[in-house]
């Protein structure tokens, strides 16, 4: 949160940011939503339907590259706040299949940031902020994608500069 001065869209958004924590972006269906990330990984763990949670941390090379992707976040924030979460069954059903038949170079589909899913969501903050390239749109990338990647690769597409 200090990261954010007091003129940025996170911090006009979520004043109560506390200093000493660290925080998420999450897309659900309900929004964007930023959590605080200790009681989140609570709320996953105590659900009614418990789950994982998976958190890499970005290392810059230095203070200025950090900056400049902390204010791709911002303006993400600023631009997805008030979208929609990706409700359609046909979307995100399929996207699994999608998946394996663009392995083959076939049904690479348009970007359409009308509405959002979790991973498209990160995908297009990563790609923002120089750290996937664009030659696959966000919206192709579904959460498999970031669990199976080893750190250095989401599928076939390199993470840059990080």
């Amino acid at each position: 949160p200090q990261d954010f001065d007091a003129q940025s869209h996170v911090r006009q958004a979520h004043p109560e940011m506390d200093d000493s924590k660290m925080y998420v972006l999450h897309f659900l269906r309900s929004g964007l939503k930023l959590w605080d990330l200790e009681r989140y990984i609570h709320r996953v763990h105590q659900g009614c339907g418990p789950g994982s949670v998976y958190v890499r941390q970005l290392q810059w090379p230095d203070e200025g590259e950090c900056k400049t992707f902390q204010g791709h976040i911002d303006g993400t924030f600023e631009e997805f706040k008030g979208k929609k979460y990706e409700t359609s069954f046909y979307a995100s059903g399929s996207m699994a299949f999608c998946d394996a038949v663009e392995a083959c170079g076939m049904g690479q589909s348009k970007e359409d940031l009308s509405s959002l899913f979790c991973s498209e969501f990160v995908a297009e903050v990563l790609q923002r902020g120089g750290v996937l390239p664009k030659s696959r749109a966000s919206s192709e990338f579904v959460p498999m994608d970031f669990w199976s990647s080893d750190g250095q690769h989401v599928e076939q597409t390199s993470l840059l500069g990080v």
